[in-house]
């Protein structure tokens, strides 16, 4: 069983990640993530020490979402080369995994 805060912090994971793939990480503010995880600004920070530290589990999380799609069913090294382009391609770019487009893309943007 998950604990109330680990759930807690997944919450401010999941919604800072939609905001960050939306309006990208500067333009997101500590009180947009308030606002949609409905925390105060104490719960917040009792569970990040700031928006940076947000940042960095929020990437983690993308990464992990995006190598789920990219190397899925990949053993062979030689074709995973291959089928990994071809998944990033189709199954990444071409589908609307985060809201906004490509996280990583979207993250480079002020």
């Amino acid at each position: 069983m998950v604990s109330k805060g680990a759930q807690t912090k997944q919450k401010v994971i999941d919604n800072s990640l939609y905001l960050f793939s939306v309006k990208g990480y500067y333009n997101t503010s500590v009180n947009d993530i308030l606002s949609a995880t409905n925390l105060t600004k104490g719960g917040l920070y009792g569970h990040f020490k700031s928006k940076e530290e947000i940042w960095y589990a929020v990437y983690d999380q993308a990464v992990t979402i995006w190598k789920g799609i990219v190397f899925k069913g990949i053993d062979d090294p030689l074709k995973r080369i291959e089928k990994a382009l071809d998944n990033d391609l189709r199954n990444y770019l071409g589908k609307d995994v985060f809201k906004g487009g490509c996280f990583f893309l979207n993250m480079l943007v002020r």
